[in-house]
């Protein structure tokens, strides 16, 4: 007898309702991928663009050929449409809207070059980056591109590139930094108080010069000239704020890049400048000056200017050089003619032999620069590192230039999609000369001015000394050989710095918190020499005055500042 077994049709259904469940997780949807390029206007790939997705607020950086690879979570629904946007710095964003689907989808971004920086991103005198068309004020921005030489001091780059900020400078000496007017002058000579703009280096308040500071790290320079920035500076901004960024990893790509640049270079003074060339001196035919001897008439004795420089040089026993002869004729500003003398008196009469004054001094000055950066990342933490020598000579001859060695570390770390956390490290030394031939009282500079045409400032002694007196008329005791100067006084100044900053920053929906902390170490000095046996002029007709004394002063000074 044969058994048929009869199934119901509340277990069928039970049975197909256990299978189907079991055989979901194997039909759950993969990670959307989604891939594309980004390129410029000119078809050229743009590297290190910024492509991201809201929501859910995923962002990758392009490689070096601008192409990109974004995974979307299976979490994301069918259906839904997401905005996908790219930007980059110099350049104005773009976006596209996509519906998310079961097929991986291509998209290509076409940047437009942003010929008026709209859409640069601007930190000075905001909560976080800000575009600049959003902002109420106005705010300058140099990037580095637009500081393709960099100078010795950063700030001299900024001259001609930002309308409205003055930049002179008061010295030629290598290192020197000029000074920086972002407001109108309120006073004549700002006794009492500086006119300086405030100095902010990544998020570290400056205090000194930036001399320190390597140009070839510099990101931008960002110059709020208006007290906008007073809500977040404080009085300290009154004139003013030039905030400098350097240069991280956080737009570099996975893995790390090497760079290198080497400069040299020579500079000098471009001109001649426009010197008296002729005198008032009584000569003879020869070529020869008269001499005023008592009893005797005008001429009845001739001198040679050259070698009567080297008789009261070389024959002076002492640091004091020999009284020289008087000269017939011999006015200037400290010994003038007379209302008779001066009728008929014409400076007119042309030297036996013309020198340079300015030719002798001044000299080409080499400048070499070598710097080495790496930047790079590895999955959250981004860095960069330089490290950079800078030599410049100066522009005189026996005068100490400018060198300055740094390093520089700077690292993020983003901890999750609202914590982003950064510090940043500079150690520099630097090392510079001749600031004692700008003082008021230093005969350097000013008396290359007063030299005449007819004296030879390189003439040197037996000894191999320079002539501390190479003017034997009656102004050369007051005006003597600068050249001895440059050569004999020696002041170095020199410096170590430190400067460390540390920030943190969380943001979450509307809300954004961010902190700074920072810390500027400065120590300072200078080692003044003036050997045994400084030479000086003697006037003719005065008493011997007291010998210079030989000189060996050191100075020395630490500044250490803290803000937050």
């Amino acid at each position: 007898m044969r058994w048929r077994r009869r199934w119901h049709p509340i277990r069928v259904a039970a049975l197909l309702f256990v299978t189907g469940t079991g055989a979901l997780p194997a039909q759950a949807r993969p990670p959307l991928i989604i891939t594309g390029r980004v390129t410029s206007d000119q078809q050229r790939p743009v590297a290190a663009a910024i492509v991201d997705i809201t929501p859910p607020g995923l962002s990758v950086l392009t490689n070096e050929m601008g192409r990109f690879t974004l995974s979307l979570p299976s979490t994301v629904a069918r259906g839904q449409r997401l905005d996908v946007r790219a930007r980059a710095i110099g350049f104005r964003w773009q976006s596209r809207v996509i519906v998310v689907g079961d097929s991986a989808l291509t998209i290509d971004f076409v940047l437009p070059t942003d010929i008026n920086r709209l859409e640069e991103m601007v930190v000075t005198g905001t909560i976080g980056a800000t575009a600049k068309r959003n902002l109420p004020f106005t705010v300058d921005r140099v990037s580095a591109p637009d500081l393709r030489v960099p100078a010795t001091d950063p700030l001299s780059q900024l001259a001609g590139k930002v309308p409205g900020v003055q930049i002179t400078s008061f010295s030629g000496r290598p290192g020197q930094q000029p000074d920086v007017l972002l407001r109108g002058p309120r006073s004549i000579n700002a006794s009492g108080r500086g006119q300086g703009p405030l100095y902010i280096l990544d998020g570290v308040v400056i205090n000194g010069a930036l001399p320190d500071l390597n140009p070839q790290d510099i990101e931008s320079i960002e110059i709020v000239k208006g007290a906008a920035a007073s809500t977040l500076y404080g009085s300290r901004a009154g004139n003013g704020v030039i905030q400098i960024t350097t240069k991280r990893g956080t737009a570099t790509t996975e893995g790390t890049h090497l760079a290198t640049r080497t400069e040299y270079g020579e500079s000098g003074i471009p001109r001649d400048f426009p010197l008296a060339t002729r005198h008032f001196l009584l000569s003879s035919d020869n070529g020869r000056f008269c001499a005023r001897v008592s009893g005797y008439l005008d001429c009845a004795r001739t001198l040679d200017i050259a070698e009567e420089a080297r008789r009261i040089n070389e024959q002076a026993t002492g640091q004091l050089t020999l009284p020289p002869q008087l000269f017939v004729q011999d006015f200037s500003s400290l010994s003038a003619p007379s209302k008779a003398q001066s009728r008929g008196l014409f400076q007119v009469n042309p030297w036996p032999r013309e020198f340079d004054a300015m030719d002798a001094a001044k000299t080409n000055s080499q400048y070499v620069s070598q710097n080495v950066d790496l930047t790079g990342r590895s999955g959250a933490i981004s860095y960069f590192a330089s490290a950079s020598h800078a030599v410049q000579d100066a522009p005189f001859v026996s005068v100490d230039g400018f060198s300055r060695q740094s390093v520089r570390l700077n690292v993020d770390h983003a901890a999750n999609d609202r914590l982003h956390i950064g510090f940043s490290t500079q150690f520099s030394r630097n090392r510079s000369g001749g600031a004692n031939l700008e003082a008021a009282s230093a005969r350097g500079f000013s008396d290359l001015l007063r030299v005449p045409a007819g004296i030879d400032l390189t003439q040197r002694d037996s000894l191999g000394r320079l002539f501390v007196r190479s003017n034997p008329l009656s102004y050369g005791s007051t005006y003597g050989n600068p050249l001895y100067d440059f050569e004999v006084d020696r002041q170095t100044n020199e410096g170590t710095r430190f400067i460390g900053g540390l920030n943190a920053r969380y943001a979450r929906g509307g809300l954004a918190i961010e902190g700074h902390v920072g810390a500027d170490k400065l120590d300072a000095g200078f080692l003044f020499q003036r050997p045994q046996g400084y030479r000086s002029s003697r006037p003719t007709g005065t008493p011997p005055p007291t010998p210079p004394p030989s000189v060996l002063q050191r100075f020395s000074e630490s500044q250490q500042a803290y803000n937050s």
